[in-house]
């Protein structure tokens, strides 16, 4: 894979998407164990994506499958019906390692799913004769370790944190109204809860480590990040945080996803940012490929 990656950067037809005041583009590319995505913002480039992947293919034997290859228009290119390449094209949604990404509201179809599963799970274990303390296990251990991955990637809307609340102390208490309050069940034993995890604090810890991964990470999402701060508030991302609430509602870039590289373990190095205020312009043109 590094042979391809290789090829994807030294042809100079593979443009990604450049920020206004930045002199070099983003990453076409961005590879997960067999997944790759690429963000294009020209049909030549997207063109010149499948020719690499046949130079690739005619020296390693390896083939792509197209059928299980998918698109996704952005921009000013939603809506399009002209494809560069023969693949499946789409102006709604696509999943991606696991979360939906997509034009319009994503709430319902990244958490619906996992609300039933919680449910579900959880209902599988009503009819047992359980302790307080088991319970507590099966709401920690089996059904809300489903729903992390994805809050720590998208953000849970109020609906969502109010329903699993609901879903979680309802089996808690066998359906039965609630013997003392919530925020004292969430408390460990040894200050009189039963350690059942608050959803709400759980996700705001997971949140909060996008904070050190900006600090840390040498990545390109880094640049990324700071220009849409910058677009959207006129301020980057440390300082807004640091003029906010602590837990202040914050709709991350699509990108945030799609380029979150893994973390450098150099705590000392800080890496080079996009630092300026840009104007407000109209949405890029940028199409996306996912090989699955």
């Amino acid at each position: 894979m590094e042979v391809l990656v290789v090829s994807f950067r030294a042809n100079p037809a593979i443009t990604g998407l450049r920020l206004r005041g930045s002199a070099t583009p983003l990453p076409v590319l961005s590879l997960y164990a067999d997944d790759t995505s690429a963000i294009t913002t020209s049909d030549a480039a997207t063109v010149a994506v499948f020719d690499t992947y046949a130079l690739f293919e005619a020296g390693t034997g390896s083939k792509l499958n197209l059928d299980k290859c998918k698109g996704l228009w952005l921009g000013s290119w939603r809506g399009r019906s002209d494809a560069p390449v023969p693949i499946d094209w789409t102006s709604l949604k696509l999943k991606v390692l696991g979360v939906f990404i997509g034009n319009g509201c994503m709430d319902d179809a990244n958490w619906r799913p996992w609300l039933d599963a919680v449910e579900k799970c959880l209902n599988s274990w009503r009819s047992r004769s359980l302790s307080y303390g088991g319970k507590a296990l099966v709401a920690n251990a089996l059904a809300l370790s489903r729903v992390w991955y994805v809050a720590s990637l998208v953000h849970m809307p109020n609906w969502v944190l109010t329903e699993l609340n609901s879903l979680i102390f309802k089996f808690f208490w066998g359906g039965k109204r609630n013997l003392v309050a919530c925020k004292v069940v969430i408390h460990s034993r040894e200050h009189g809860g039963f350690g059942v995890v608050s959803v709400s604090f759980k996700v705001h810890a997971i949140l909060v480590q996008w904070i050190r991964r900006f600090v840390a990470s040498p990545n390109r999402w880094v640049s990324l990040m700071t220009y849409w701060f910058f677009d959207r508030f006129g301020i980057g991302p440390l300082g807004f945080y640091r003029s906010h609430l602590p837990f202040h509602r914050i709709d991350f870039p699509l990108s945030t996803l799609i380029f979150s590289l893994p973390e450098s373990p150099e705590w000392d190095r800080v890496p080079r940012r996009l630092s300026c205020s840009v104007p407000a312009g109209p949405s890029p043109t940028i199409g996306v490929v996912f090989f699955v």
